[in-house]
């Protein structure tokens, strides 16, 4: 029995198994993409948290060491008790960072070390990729479109819905089949005698008890169901592309700023130290600059470690990141 028509019924069958397997496929570049993007934030975190950890370190070391100044001052009587106690409270304060920074870096290297097992700890940020910053909307939803994979796979699953709905379509329409058939009437003897039969088979069921007509009604509600699926998928996804890009434009200037309070709080650290060791300056106001110091320290880190997973979020988002980490899913 060979198959002659069947309005597509079979055809349609197998296109939606090929739209699933696409849509499973998808599904697994999602999966490993999502992999990617966890080991690469613990990338960050590790070297961001080791950059924090040493700086709030020598901060707090600093901090040990105008305490000392200021008690060895109050003891000869040249300062007032309580610069000494507020020295004190800003060593405690300081001290208190360095331990909540280490907590946080303990915790970023236990992730790290799911993906990382053996690795060496990263010490540095990962490169930037600065070209990003300069792309236009249109392009970031033309990539994200062309790459993401829950995309993809929402568009595959809404192609295989509608390639569904066709062969539910066609299997309830009149099928036809060439048959050819031969049986040997001859049992007696070894002979070659057989009659053949050759014919055209056209098959219709003629009552289903409203088994089409549900299973039609049934396939354009999934498909519709699937087509509203890839519409929010779209819009969320494209949202959330949409601000991360506008963060990225707005990065280098953001860093800009913390550099240029880095800088100044720097100098101001340096001069007052400098002041310090002729008498000419207040210690509370020697803490207030290391005071400052550190957390423009911290605020300038803490912008680097953010624009780092704004960017690689954003390639996320356009599916980029894979193809950034020659990753294949065949």
């Amino acid at each position: 029995s060979q198959l002659l028509y069947d309005f597509g019924a079979t055809r349609s069958d197998i296109s939606k198994s090929e739209a699933l397997f696409d849509a499973k496929r998808a599904e697994l570049s999602a999966t490993i993409l999502d992999l990617i993007y966890r080991s690469v934030i613990s990338y960050i975190n590790v070297s961001a948290y080791t950059i924090f950890t040493d700086t709030i370190n020598e901060s707090y070391k600093r901090h040990t060491a105008i305490k000392q100044r200021i008690q060895q001052k109050v003891e000869g009587g040249l300062s007032a008790p309580r610069e000494l106690s507020r020295a004190i409270a800003r060593e405690a304060e300081a001290y208190a960072k360095l331990i909540t920074v280490r907590q946080n870096l303990s915790k970023a290297i236990s992730e790290y070390r799911v993906y990382f097992p053996t690795n060496e700890l990263p010490r540095k940020l990962p490169p930037e990729n600065l070209n990003i910053q300069f792309r236009t909307l249109e392009e970031s939803r033309n990539l994200m479109m062309t790459n993401n994979p829950n995309i993809l796979r929402a568009l595959s699953s809404l192609e295989a819905s509608i390639y569904n709905a066709q062969k539910v379509q066609g299997e309830s329409l009149p099928r036809l089949d060439l048959e050819l058939r031969g049986s040997q009437y001859n049992l007696t003897e070894q002979s070659d005698e057989y009659d053949v039969y050759s014919g055209l088979n056209l098959s219709y069921d003629l009552y289903t008890g409203g088994k089409n007509r549900a299973l039609k009604e049934q396939a354009i509600a999934e498909s519709s169901a699937y087509m509203n699926n890839k519409d929010a998928i779209i819009r969320q996804i494209e949202a959330e592309m949409s601000n991360s890009l506008q963060n990225i434009k707005l990065i280098p200037n953001n860093i800009e700023a913390y550099q240029n309070a880095y800088k100044a709080n720097k100098q101001s650290q340096y001069y007052a130290n400098e002041q310090f060791q002729t008498s000419n300056v207040l210690l509370l106001d020697l803490l207030q600059t290391e005071r400052d110091f550190l957390e423009s320290s911290q605020a300038l880190l803490e912008a680097i470690r953010s624009s780092q997973i704004e960017r690689y979020s954003y390639t996320k988002l356009t599916g980029e990141l894979g193809t950034e980490f020659a990753i294949r899913v065949n």
